[in-house]
């Protein structure tokens, strides 16, 4: 097995405190890369072969700070990884609006400015950014109106972008994670039925883990996926390749 090595890589990831935004950072650091997690509950430190960002990602001023610190201590970038999130599950007619600008804010907005803002940066390095975005972007499961659209609208723009980026050999791509098991979603697995359901309807018969998501994330991160760009790659155990629909009515959570 060759290994994937991005030993003098400087990745930074947003929703790094928790799930697949922190076995992102760490199976990043364990590829050899320096990282740089950002996130509203960490605390602003360097220790080692990382360092930590406390900021909220749905703020202009907070990524301001977050890139003026990348570009000041380390000159550029070679990997941005947009994971944070948030998510609170309403029907269409229900949504409230504050919740649904909150949405865009977090999910497409935010990952906009870190791509417009560090661009300069990644263009020094040929740099790749990973976007995280959902099986939501892809089907109209019901309770998931303002999440869907956010999450959809990062897919394209993450075409948009690769198209635009790639003059630069700067490469840009998407994940849709299926059902991950992490802490935050724990909740909706407390659910016989609707696990059940889950397992049931996906391809392998279990849920995923946040260490095959940062798999993917690394590969496309590096040599490897050197001719890749613009794609959105479902990584969701083959629950898409069946039925669909299965969505709990209320659960709300976010990633950041």
């Amino acid at each position: 097995m060759i290994p994937i090595d991005l030993s003098g890589k400087v990745a930074l990831i947003t929703g790094a405190s928790r799930g697949i935004g922190h076995q992102t950072m760490m199976t990043l650091q364990e590829a050899g890369a320096h990282c740089i997690g950002v996130s509203r509950s960490m605390v602003t430190e360097t220790a080692g072969s990382s360092e930590s960002i406390a900021a909220d990602v749905s703020r202009e001023d907070d990524i301001d700070r977050v890139v003026d610190r990348v570009k000041t201590s380390h000159g550029a970038l070679d990997i941005l990884v947009n994971c944070a999130g948030f998510n609170i599950r309403e029907s269409v007619d229900e949504v409230q609006s504050q919740h649904f600008d909150d949405i865009i804010a977090t999910n497409v907005r935010a990952p906009f400015l870190l791509m417009k803002k560090f661009f300069p940066l990644l263009k020094l390095r040929q740099g790749s950014i990973v976007n995280i975005t959902s099986l939501a972007s892809h089907v109209g499961n019901p309770y998931q109106g303002a999440y869907a659209v956010s999450k959809g609208g990062l897919a394209m723009l993450t075409k948009v972008a690769a198209t635009e980026f790639g003059a630069y050999n700067v490469r840009v791509n998407a994940i849709s994670p299926g059902y991950i098991r992490t802490p935050l979603t724990e909740p909706l697995w407390k659910d016989p039925a609707f696990f059940s359901r889950v397992v049931e309807h996906t391809a392998l018969k279990r849920l995923g883990s946040p260490e095959e998501i940062a798999g993917v994330v690394a590969f496309l991160a590096s040599p490897f996926a050197r001719y890749i760009t613009g794609e959105v790659i479902v990584v969701d155990g083959g629950y898409l390749a069946g039925d669909q629909g299965l969505v709990p009515t209320s659960t709300s959570y976010r990633v950041d």
